[in-house]
């Protein structure tokens, strides 16, 4: 913690599993398990600091789409809904759970934008 360390992970596979009760006893708790492994994790809070470990392993991609026209003009958008200051971005958004990658950026440019 002096170090400004907040969080610890203990991966623990099936073989080392008689070291859980120790971990358990040093403010560990479980965090994820999958065939073969445990993943313990601790949250050393700082000055009541809320836990922001994930809840479970997840992956998050963003997409951006690039696009312009004949006269090589790039369309930008800005975000309606925002708790920084408004600025231009690429049109955008999170891709789907299983979403292909193309796929998502052209729905993300059509929610935004209407453009197909």
């Amino acid at each position: 913690q002096e170090e400004g360390i907040r969080a610890l992970w203990a991966y623990t596979p099936s073989r080392k599993s008689h070291l859980i009760p120790k971990l358990i006893q040093r403010g560990f708790d479980f965090h994820y398990a999958s065939s073969g492994f445990i993943l313990l994790s601790k949250w050393m809070a700082q000055n009541g600091e809320p836990n922001k470990l994930p809840h479970t392993p997840s992956s998050i991609i963003g997409v951006a789409g690039l696009v312009h026209n004949e006269r090589d003009e790039v369309l930008m958008v800005q975000e309606k809904h925002t708790w920084v200051e408004r600025k231009w971005k690429f049109p955008g958004g999170l891709a789907d759970s299983q979403e292909n990658i193309d796929d998502a950026i052209v729905r993300e440019v059509f929610e935004e934008t209407g453009i197909k």
